[in-house]
């Protein structure tokens, strides 16, 4: 809250995301996948139904990406983006950022887009449209070229 206050906008887009905003993040997400996670439907149906995960805007927060560059690429945007990204990967995806790529066989030019096979004969395509995400595109070109290969 004391970041959103600070009046003159290019103060805040340089202000630094400082370890005391990542403590606050990095509890606030874990908090919100613990509470949500053990809420006796939801957990019992993480039991007994498959799952094939994807996050969207609001596991970041809402919005994301379709901020303006000079605010998305901001330190405390990237900030906040960091952790939520890292427990994405630890509850959706079962991995950590430095191993999802061996884990999932992710691709992509930043995003975590990955094929998931379903049995023999059939794949589901699972694209992360959100950490590349800019008001002119979903996916970089570059991410969208391996998709298509």
């Amino acid at each position: 809250a004391q970041w959103a206050a600070i009046p003159d906008k290019a103060t805040r887009l340089a202000y630094p995301f400082t370890q005391e905003m990542a403590d606050q993040v990095q509890w606030f997400y874990f908090q919100q996948y613990t509470k949500q996670w053990t809420e006796p439907l939801f957990s019992d149906g993480l039991a007994s139904v498959p799952q094939v995960m994807m996050w969207d805007d609001h596991d970041i927060f809402d919005g994301w990406g379709s901020y303006p560059p000079e605010l998305q690429f901001c330190p405390v945007f990237q900030g906040v983006f960091h952790f939520a990204r890292q427990f994405f990967a630890l509850f959706q995806q079962h991995s950590t950022p430095m191993r999802i790529y061996h884990d999932n066989q992710v691709f992509g030019e930043f995003g975590w887009n990955w094929l998931c096979n379903l049995g023999p004969s059939t794949a589901l395509l699972v694209m992360d449209t959100r950490t590349e995400r800019s008001r002119q595109e979903v996916l970089r070109p570059g991410s969208w070229a391996m998709i298509q290969q």
